[in-house]
């Protein structure tokens, strides 16, 4: 009886810590191989769940999350400084004025640029793959290096600056604030050498503003900073996903062969069902009811991104590809807090995959797609390799 007891009473102190939420154990859970099936599982259970090992709580419903994401003043993205104070980490009005600033800085990178800078890139990797038997690497072959060497050039670095950057990428690519502290004095020295050199790109913009818009050094490197990390690890962690979902769908491939207009929706059915970004975190800004669970203030609360997006009751048939979905995913945020990069990201994959489709219709995989790892990390969905032959 005592036994009984005791089981009832761990029972009821798990219940009530977790504010009435269901429990379960979400640790690295965007990266694990059956992170789909966790996510299933527990949004079952309900849209709100409760993760024992971290002390945090996972938004896992599609209208759950958009409810996370439209309310700033229950959830707030002020949940670390550290890395990204200006727009990211921050809320409104001092979030919408950044956001302003940093969208009128790349306007001058529309998807022209965006199509043409990825088809001349793609066209040296062909000569280079070419000289290396047809294979290639999904990730340090081109999703790393493409990403990256458009980012320089966005932001108006020469070659030289972009490849003292690429150097600092950690070695786990998912693990960002590895290389924080090098990225952000290399930044500082470069905004720093002076505002009369001639700078094109999203650098010249910054250092245009001025008035009440005039920016700080120290902002211009906050921005510079968000858009090198921003405009690399997305997609990084997409293209080789966006391959893999094309290595395993020959059907999806063939449709889209045949008519091109179904090219998009691919690429927005590809961020719905392995999109770059699994969790975002907020901080509860007070004592509120969510969904019927107790969330206490200052808790962390985790808009899970990667569960929304296979969510049935708005994604039937959610692990398959359809091309016309009427709702929208969530891979890209929603509202206030939308990325500004997602017509980047998008017509950078689109344009990988047109030119893989038009010109390697013999694309195979060189490895067991069962066998794919994929890099720990409580945030991202990011593969670690993926071996590809071009027949």
């Amino acid at each position: 009886m005592h036994r009984i007891t005791a089981v009832f009473s761990k029972i009821f102190q798990r219940i009530r810590h977790s504010g009435g939420a269901p429990s379960f154990d979400f640790t690295n859970s965007p990266s694990r191989p059956d992170a789909h099936e966790l996510y299933s599982h527990a949004r079952e259970a309900g849209p709100v769940c409760f993760d024992e090992g971290s002390g945090e709580w996972l938004v896992l419903g599609y209208e759950s999350v958009l409810w996370a994401f439209k309310n700033p003043d229950k959830l707030s993205s002020k949940y670390n400084n550290e890395f990204d104070p200006l727009v990211v980490g921050n809320d409104p009005p001092e979030h919408s004025r950044y956001r302003k600033i940093l969208a009128r800085s790349m306007s001058a990178c529309d998807s022209e640029v965006v199509e043409s800078y990825t088809s001349e890139w793609m066209a040296g990797l062909f000569r280079r793959t070419e000289e290396s038997n047809g294979l290639f690497d999904a990730v340090s072959d081109l999703a790393c290096p493409l990403p990256e060497a458009f980012s320089g050039f966005m932001l108006g670095l020469d070659e030289v600056e972009t490849l003292q950057l690429i150097s600092m990428r950690p070695s786990n690519r998912t693990q960002l604030n590895q290389s924080w502290p090098q990225i952000t004095n290399y930044l500082e020295r470069i905004v720093g050498a002076g505002r009369e050199s001639k700078r094109g790109g999203v650098l010249g913009a910054l250092y245009s503003f001025s008035g009440s818009e005039a920016l700080s050094d120290g902002e211009i490197v906050g921005l510079l900073r968000l858009l090198w990390f921003a405009g690399t690890s997305t997609s990084t962690h997409f293209l080789p996903s966006l391959l893999l979902l094309m290595l395993r769908h020959p059907e999806a491939i063939r449709e889209i062969r045949s008519d091109r207009r179904l090219l998009i929706p691919f690429v927005n059915e590809a961020l719905r069902m392995e999109g770059p970004t699994g969790i975002l975190p907020r901080k509860a800004v007070k004592d509120f009811d969510f969904e019927g669970v107790k969330i206490p203030a200052n808790a962390m609360v985790k808009i899970c991104i990667l569960a929304a997006n296979s969510d049935p009751a708005v994604f039937p048939d959610p692990r398959q590809i359809h091309f016309n979905r009427p709702m929208a995913s969530v891979a890209f945020g929603h509202g206030i807090h939308f990325c500004l990069g997602a017509m980047i990201a998008k017509t950078m994959a689109a344009k990988v995959a047109e030119v893989l489709i038009e010109r390697i219709p013999g694309m195979q995989a060189a490895q067991d797609l069962e066998s794919v790892i994929y890099e720990p990390s409580d945030s991202f969905r990011s593969i670690r390799s993926l071996r590809i032959q071009l027949a």
